[in-house]
């Protein structure tokens, strides 16, 4: 309870959720931790949360991004 009030304070205040997942990977929003098989340059799952305050970057969502299927 205490961190969705503290959660909605910083939103209130110009903080966002980076949300990857069935995205195009942009690597100045998005970081490649793992490739897997799917669409190409698509980011496939968000193994952790990215954040930005008032534009800028506070922390590159952790994302995995599909690769060419062979």
């Amino acid at each position: 309870m205490v961190s969705d009030q503290l959660y909605e304070t910083l939103e209130n205040r110009g903080l966002e959720r980076i949300d990857a997942e069935g995205e195009e990977f942009d690597p100045t929003l998005h970081k490649a931790v793992d490739t897997e098989e799917g669409k190409h340059n698509q980011v496939l799952r968000q193994k952790r949360k990215g954040y930005m305050f008032d534009e800028q970057i506070l922390r590159e969502a952790e994302v995995v991004v599909g690769k060419k299927e062979e």
